[in-house]
């Protein structure tokens, strides 16, 4: 549920900012779906962590206890939820379709937006070097976060797919009477004889036929099992 919910915000965030013009006039939306995102990744590695130790295998380190820390850009997109969604409006400037915010700093004290969070006054007095366009902004954030979720997601398809893992899970889930699974595919019929067979792999072939009428055409495609030569 976590692995599908991650993606699924991702997906409407993204959705939103490519989609809908409001959603850069209106950032706390998209910072929203965003902030979901994080919440999700932080169970679905725990839950993966929990799964891994039970096998004796390692997925993720004890930094998920400190989350969003460690995990860029979810402390920038936090800190960006929380002034936008809990404090009063934030102070934004707007230029030919164009919304531009208060920048980001890892170090409060020199973050412009934690300096004029709850000011309006303090924001339009904020040099442009110190504004970032929404644009601009959600573009790199959705960005690094699907790098982040790709780097994890590697980590976790690497010890989902070991031994120790994978014996677990069949073991646990009871699938052993069940095992190996009979992956095999009758044969059809072969048509005619005035076919001709081309290889296309180690365990396929294909049936050319003569060409036919468009009532027949479906019949003169035909793939069957190709065994070991």
């Amino acid at each position: 549920m976590a692995h599908y919910s991650v993606f699924y915000f991702l997906g409407r965030a993204a959705k939103r900012i490519h989609d809908e013009k409001p959603a850069l006039a209106y950032p706390e939306d998209v910072f929203f779906l965003l902030g979901t995102v994080g919440d999700n990744l932080e169970r679905f590695m725990k839950a993966m962590n929990d799964l891994g130790s039970d096998c004796g295998c390692k997925i993720y380190d004890k930094r998920i206890d400190q989350f969003p820390k460690g995990f860029d850009p979810f402390k920038e997109i936090s800190d960006y939820r929380n002034t936008l969604l809990h404090d009063t409006v934030l102070g934004r400037g707007i230029r030919i379709e164009r919304t531009y915010i208060p920048k980001w700093n890892v170090k409060p004290s020199d973050s412009p937006l934690h300096r004029v969070r709850g000011s309006w006054a303090k924001a339009a007095q904020l040099p442009q070097d110190d504004r970032i366009s929404t644009n601009d902004l959600m573009e790199r954030l959705v960005s690094e976060v699907c790098n982040l979720l790709e780097t994890l997601w590697k980590r976790a398809v690497t010890v989902v797919t070991s031994q120790p893992f994978e014996q677990k899970m069949v073991s646990v889930t009871k699938l052993a009477e069940h095992l190996p699974l009979d992956l095999t595919i009758p044969v059809p019929s072969v048509p005619s004889a005035s076919g001709t067979y081309r290889v296309l792999g180690s365990n396929t072939t294909h049936l050319d036929q003569p060409a036919r009428s468009a009532a027949t055409e479906l019949e003169g495609f035909v793939q069957v099992p190709f065994g070991k030569s």
